[in-house]
């Protein structure tokens, strides 16, 4: 690809990363209280150290089914559109979610998180067609999470073992120790998801307790 198409992508996605640092830059100086502040001084913190998480979605993604719905323009997310929106710029310092990987713990905690979001029959097309821009380095969620997302996709040999986006997304703020305020929020299964699961025993190594 052209040398000033490759540094086009590149600043588009520098630029996304700096929008979202102003923007919750802005929300710091409104009238809150102490405790407001204080919260947000700490989001800033995780900010200003992490990577921006990246979700690549399918166009042909139903919007109405996807879990991270409402996600988009939250501070700390970047959304490119698959096919025709992705970015060529270096993903070295990123981690794939991706079942089949090692299980993310508190050593990745520097590490950028990076999910495909789309069914499973199309999200192995995805990663077979994204392969030259993927993080190397695949991460999974360690086991003893479940599910609580009714999936009817027949292509999922173990819809017990998948976890919908948002809950793996979820998980893995709670293991690299990174806020999770209002990550659930537009989650039908939220309350089932947490009622399921004793998320709040993670220990530091990433596994359940």
């Amino acid at each position: 690809m052209h040398t000033c198409t490759l540094l086009k992508n590149y600043l588009f996605f520098r630029i996304e990363q700096i929008n979202i640092y102003f923007k919750s830059l802005n929300k710091l100086f409104c009238k809150w209280s102490v405790s407001r502040r204080e919260e947000w001084s700490l989001i800033l913190f995780y900010m200003a150290i992490f990577p921006p998480t990246v979700i690549i979605r399918h166009r042909r993604e139903n919007l109405k089914k996807c879990s991270l719905r409402g996600l988009e323009g939250k501070d700390g997310f970047v959304f490119y559109r698959y096919p025709d929106g992705i970015p060529l710029v270096d993903f070295s310092e990123y981690v794939l979610l991706d079942i089949d990987g090692e299980p993310l713990s508190s050593h990745d905690a520097h590490k950028g998180l990076f999910l495909i979001d789309a069914t499973w029959r199309l999200a192995g097309k995805m990663l077979k067609t994204l392969a030259p821009i993927l993080p190397k380095e695949r991460r999974s969620i360690p086991l003893g999470v479940r599910t609580a997302y009714p999936r009817r996709q027949q292509d999922c040999i173990d819809p017990s073992a998948g976890l919908a986006s948002i809950e793996a997304l979820y998980v893995a703020h709670i293991i690299l120790g990174r806020p999770v305020e209002d990550l659930l929020n537009q989650y039908h299964w939220k309350d089932i998801f947490l009622s399921m699961n004793s998320l709040t025993s993670m220990a530091k190594n990433g596994k359940i307790i």
